[in-house]
């Protein structure tokens, strides 16, 4: 079961964190030591790089897991903190967790529609880019091959070849994008958020249901590097 939802905080003083989705992953990172296959999406509509606070202000963060354990284990520390009132400290800020486990939304391969799409309307909802060797590139073009790569990574799922082969040249129409300057470990990239077409309509069904597969995936493992910390967040209506 692939699950997403959200985890409203509030600020209890005034203060700056500087990479949300960082900082609530290093709270996190005793209790998913065991654990791949999971993403923080950090302050909603907030800077990422920077997040200045007044007290009492409400924050947003999402997560999303490939695992239900990884959903209860993040649930429970934050349910924790809830019912007994302590608070959570992102960036030497402290918070007071407020709701926990809003706004689910959860896939089971288990439930596949009988008839797939023949387009997808993706949406690039964070900053999002690619690492090639050691290179940093801003490039919608390598999302098929990505999503595909982590797929295989995290679930250990092989597609099927002749499928795998007509989806990597599908290519993703541009409707609109933009240019987003980050920093990573120090360093500006340059990073892309965009809305864009996939057209599936001409391949075989098997690849339409192979293709179907991985665009749910990526709506909760994210597209591009480093989706653990809030980059290629993803989402997709067809």
């Amino acid at each position: 079961m692939w699950s997403s939802w959200i985890v409203v905080l509030h600020a209890l003083e005034d203060g700056v964190v500087y990479n949300s989705a960082r900082s609530m992953l290093k709270s996190l990172k005793p209790y998913l030591a065991d654990y791949t296959g999971y993403t923080c999406s950090g302050f909603l509509k907030k800077n990422r790089n920077k997040t200045e606070l007044s007290q009492g202000e409400k924050v947003v963060i999402r997560f999303s897991s490939l695992n239900p354990d990884i959903l209860a284990t993040i649930n429970m520390v934050l349910f924790r903190h809830k019912i007994m009132k302590t608070s959570l400290v992102l960036d030497n800020v402290n918070f007071k967790v407020c709701a926990v486990n809003e706004c689910l939304q959860q896939f089971s391969i288990d439930d596949l529609p009988t008839n797939f799409p023949n387009s997808y309307y993706l949406t690039l909802l964070s900053p999002t880019f690619f690492k090639v060797g050691d290179i940093y590139i801003a490039d919608i073009s390598y999302a098929i091959k990505n999503i595909i790569s982590m797929y295989k990574k995290f679930l250990g799922a092989s597609i099927n070849l002749n499928a795998m082969e007509e989806i990597k040249s599908l290519p993703l129409q541009v409707i609109s994008e933009r240019d987003i300057k980050c920093y990573y470990n120090s360093e500006e990239v340059t990073t892309i958020k965009g809305e864009y077409v996939v057209d599936a309509s001409h391949i075989s069904d098997c690849a339409k249901h192979a293709l179907y597969l991985l665009m749910e995936f990526a709506r909760y493992n994210g597209v591009g590097y480093k989706t653990s910390e809030g980059f290629g967040v993803v989402d997709f209506i067809n």
